[in-house]
Formats: structure tokens, C-alpha cells, sequence
């Protein structure tokens, strides 16, 4: 998911990294047309049927994980009490 530890070149990344490159490429290449956008980020594990917050400081215990759908019916999920902090480019750690 994330690739080798240290980072190799463009070729060795995993999915998660690309896919965060090709979103800040694409804002990128929109803000010439006016576009502007503002991202932010949680990064969830999930093992064992458990759920744990890695934005946490280490030894640090938020409230219990869930995922549930956005309503009645909905096919959206979200889990309520994720850490979420903005982001600024696709360097910034997690």
C-alpha cells in the first residue's frame, strides 16, 4: 500500500502515495482555470475487525472507531470521531 521503506524512485511507490501525487497534480494543473481547493486527512488502520486512529499520539486514546453509513439507505460511510488535520501538499507526514 504505501511501498518500500526508504522511499525508492516513482516506480517502486505504492497505491496510497500515487494516489495522493495524482490529487495535488490535479489541483495543481486546475488552479490555472480558477479552481482552488483545500484538502485535509485521516489515516485509519483497520485489523483485526478493529479500528485505530494514526493520527493519535503514540499511547494517546481517542474515542472508540465505528464505521457507519451516512444515513437510511445511504451507501456513504464515515467514522465518526476520526482525526482530521488539513494538508498542504502530499509531502506533509501523517
Amino acid at each position: 500500500m504505501e511501498g518500500p521503506e526508504p522511499p525508492g524512485g516513482p516506480e517502486s511507490r505504492g497505491m496510497i502515495p500515487r494516489a495522493v501525487r495524482h490529487l495535488f497534480l490535479g489541483a495543481r494543473d486546475l488552479q490555472g482555470k480558477g479552481w482552488q481547493y483545500h484538502f485535509s486527512a485521516s489515516f485509519l488502520e483497520i485489523y483485526n475487525e478493529s479500528l485505530r486512529d494514526l493520527l493519535l499520539a503514540r499511547g494517546e486514546r481517542g474515542s472508540e472507531l465505528e464505521i457507519r453509513r451516512l444515513g437510511p439507505g445511504s451507501d456513504e460511510l464515515h467514522v465518526p470521531n476520526l482525526t482530521w488535520v488539513p494538508v498542504q501538499t502530499e509531502e506533509e507526514p501523517p
